[in-house]
């Protein structure tokens, strides 16, 4: 894209729980790109409390009273709970503002590719977290696939799980409702880094379950689940790779996730921790261990990037596309766990966009 004449997006963060407190608030403040000049969450005080030691931040309950104050915005980090990311993308892209989305894009893929044709109408920009093809270690992974090393790569496997009762997730009743789940909360990052990786799926298959039925959220309140918190989905790309990811949210404790690549010439397992690392068997290079150190700064960083690309055009790892086919798998999971058949999927996004630059 062209590069824009301003150096500074004037930014607004749209949900100041404790994904975006946490983790967007700081990289937005990291960023020199980035100025923060409007906090918006229906919820209490959060808002108050991201402006709070904070000069020039507006406080807003409201999204749509923010976009009808008239502040000169250019960009929203959109951390609002899943049900919400749609609606309030929808509101910054009618508005004129490129739009930053906590995972996952949309609900359904209909209204992924809607947003989509949304952004192109008004020529903002549009991405989705998670931000995986951005990292260090995709990049170190992507040059080993593509290196022909392992050989030709038929198969791939995914874990991540969590007790998500420990950090508030389930606290919140979006989570446990129908449009929450563990598919779109932590599988989405596997999702995105095996189809990054290997392309688009044509079909999946899937098994949902929910483990545990009754949450206790806020308050005390005890719910019934309406969504899945083990979610096991087995993808067939287009270029014949089989990969598989297994997704838990009411595992015992915080398991660090896996990935696992395997070829007809070798195979590599990579840990994520504070370290990524990477065990790479092959017949040509025998055994090895490959560290590649996380910056202690990196969660939620692709926004930085995202700033960055809008102002100068460096090029940015990430689209929407890549991001609604997401969104069509996870759909796609849904359909085929309740009718026990294979979902055939239709899109597709550009492989080379998600390339590291360099």
């Amino acid at each position: 894209m062209q590069p824009r004449t301003n150096t500074v997006l004037r930014t607004a963060l749209v949900g100041c729980g404790y994904i975006g407190a946490s983790a967007y608030l700081p990289q937005i403040e990291l960023c020199p790109r980035l100025e923060l000049i409007a906090a918006c969450d229906s919820v209490g005080d959060r808002a108050a409390a991201v402006a709070r030691g904070r000069s020039g931040v507006s406080v807003f309950s409201s999204f749509r009273k923010m976009l009808a104050a008239g502040l000169e915005l250019d960009l929203i980090v959109n951390a609002t709970p899943v049900p919400d990311h749609e609606q309030v993308s929808r509101a910054g892209i009618e508005a004129g503002l490129h739009v930053y989305s906590e995972k996952p894009l949309a609900i359904t893929y209909v209204g992924a590719c809607e947003l989509i044709s949304a952004a192109r109408a008004r020529g903002v920009r549009l991405v989705a977290a998670p931000d995986s093809t951005t990292k260090p270690w995709f990049d170190v992974l992507n040059r080993l696939v593509e290196s022909g090393e392992l050989g030709t790569i038929h198969s791939a496997y995914g874990r991540i799980s969590d007790n998500m009762s420990s950090d508030g997730q389930f606290r919140s009743a979006w989570y446990v409702g129908p449009s929450g789940g563990v598919l779109r909360d932590l599988g989405s990052y596997q999702l995105t880094e095996l189809t990054a990786l290997f392309g688009p799926a044509a079909s999946v298959t899937a098994t949902l379950r929910t483990v545990v039925p009754l949450r206790t959220i806020a308050a005390g309140r005890v719910v019934r689940v309406e969504s899945e918190d083990l979610a096991v989905v087995t993808l067939a790309m287009k270029n014949g790779v089989v990969a598989t990811i297994d997704a838990c949210s009411s595992d015992g404790a915080w398991e660090d996730p896996r990935l696992e690549i395997r070829g007809t010439e070798g195979t590599v397992q990579i840990r994520h921790s504070s370290s990524d690392t990477f065990e790479i068997v092959s017949r040509a290079g025998g055994t090895r261990i490959v560290s590649v150190p996380t910056a202690s700064n990196s969660w939620c960083s692709g926004v930085r990037e995202f700033a960055e690309d809008i102002v100068t055009g460096s090029g940015l790892a990430m689209t929407a596309e890549h991001a609604a086919h997401v969104v069509e798998i996870i759909e796609g999971s849904i359909s085929a766990s309740r009718t026990s058949r294979s979902t055939e999927l239709r899109s597709n996004f550009d492989e080379v966009a998600l390339r590291p630059r360099g």
